[in-house]
Formats: C-alpha cells, structure tokens, sequence
C-alpha cells in the first residue's frame, strides 16, 4: 500500500489503483505540489518503514505532482530476523508464549507468539547493537531473558544488522511458583488487615517478594510468581 501527503496539509490525497506487476502501484488524481510518498507495510513484513536512503532527512521519497512522476521507485531496507523455540525445562514445547524485542528504536515492541511446537519468527527487526529478548507466557512461568537469565540485569545485548538471520535464539522457561499467605492474629484467629508480608530467597540470587494484607480481607492472598526456591517469610 502506498499513502501520499502534502508537506504542507494533513491526511492523504489521490487516490491508489492496484497494478498488475508485483510490488507496483499507480495513484491518481495528485495536485500539483510538493509532496513526500510514504509506504505503509502489513503487519509481519520483513521490510522496514523507513525508506533506504543513504543521508535523506526524510521517511519518505519527495515528488512533485506537477512533473510526470513514472517510474518512482521507493526502496525499503529489509529488516533483520530472529528465531527459536520455547521450551519448558523438561524440554517440552511451550504454545503461546509470548517472545518480544526490547531496545529497538522507532519499531518497538516488536513480538511473536509460538506455535504448538513452541517455535517462533520475528520479522522486521530494525538493526541495533543492544537489542534483547524477554519471553513469557502469563502467570504460568517465569519471565525470561535471552539468554535464560531470570534478571534483566544478566541478559545479554544482540547485535543485528540489516537483513541478518539469527536462530537457535532458544528458551527455557521455568515453572513459577505461588505462595498462599492469610494472616491472623495469634490469640484471636482474626484477620489482621495491612500487614505486609515479606518472603526473601535464603540462598542464590537475591529476590524479594512483598504483598500487604489489605484490610478487612477474610480470604487468602496469593504472592507470586515466585522463583523455585528457600526462602524467609517474615510478617511486619
């Protein structure tokens, strides 16, 4: 699809007539101005939107609708791509998991979700040297970084280019873990509302957890997701 503007008015002029050739179009009906033609691409597209143009201050490429414009040719820069599975760790396949790219300008967020074998594509990656990957699905696990890391701060920076193919970028997301917490006051049995309940892990990486019992709750309160773990519970 192409979309034509005036530099100087808003919202689209002419109108667009399909072509027969692969990757043309033809729009009709343009004033006789300056104008900036831009593309739009379909969700999933492999292409970037900004136009390739080594040194151009604009997205789009300059006509002018007083000269014969045959023969404007816009070139899209193909994106990068990355692929992988997701897995749990018993290394079954995990469906619709969400897998996203963090760090890339203008383009973020861009995601995927996997398929019944747990595979996944993500097309269109603008080219970056600190771009990374968080994959997830719901509350049922953990969020992980690329590569299996648990903490942002450990994950690992990918470098793209433009038109690069990376694979294997691999998963294995671990199961998560709730905690069912309701607190009583020890000589009545009566709820005791605002307290904050604390559970910090006794050994690995240092997490904490932190849920307030909110007042007048009778029923239980769940903390999590929570990392496989020991851990302390103190009440305050």
């Amino acid at each position: 699809t192409a979309l034509v503007t005036d530099a100087r008015a808003a919202g689209p002029v002419g109108t667009q007539q399909g072509v027969g050739a692969p990757g043309e179009f033809a729009i009709a009906g343009l004033p006789p101005v300056e104008m900036e033609l831009r593309v739009g691409l379909p969700p999933g597209s492999p292409y970037l939107f900004t136009v390739h143009s080594p040194g151009a201050t604009t997205a789009g490429v300059l006509i002018d609708g007083s000269r014969d414009t045959t023969g404007t040719i816009v070139g899209l820069r193909r994106g990068a791509e990355i692929r992988g599975t997701v897995r749990d760790s018993s290394g079954a396949p995990v469906p619709g998991a969400s897998v996203k790219v963090i760090g890339c300008h203008f383009s973020c967020p861009l995601w995927a979700t996997t398929d019944e074998t747990g595979a996944y594509r993500i097309l269109g990656v603008r080219p970056g040297s600190r771009l990374g990957l968080l994959a997830w699905r719901g509350e049922e696990f953990l969020r992980q970084w690329f590569p299996n890391r648990d903490n942002p701060s450990q994950a690992s920076d990918i470098a793209l280019g433009a038109g690069d193919v990376m694979e294997s970028v691999d998963f294995s997301l671990t199961r998560a873990g709730f905690v069912t917490i309701r607190v009583l006051a020890a000589d009545s049995g009566e709820p005791l509302p605002g307290m904050i309940v604390m559970l910090t892990s006794a050994g690995g990486p240092p997490s904490r957890y932190v849920v307030r019992n909110q007042p007048g709750a009778a029923v239980r309160q769940r903390l999590g997701p929570v990392m496989p773990g020991r851990y302390t519970l103190r009440v305050i």
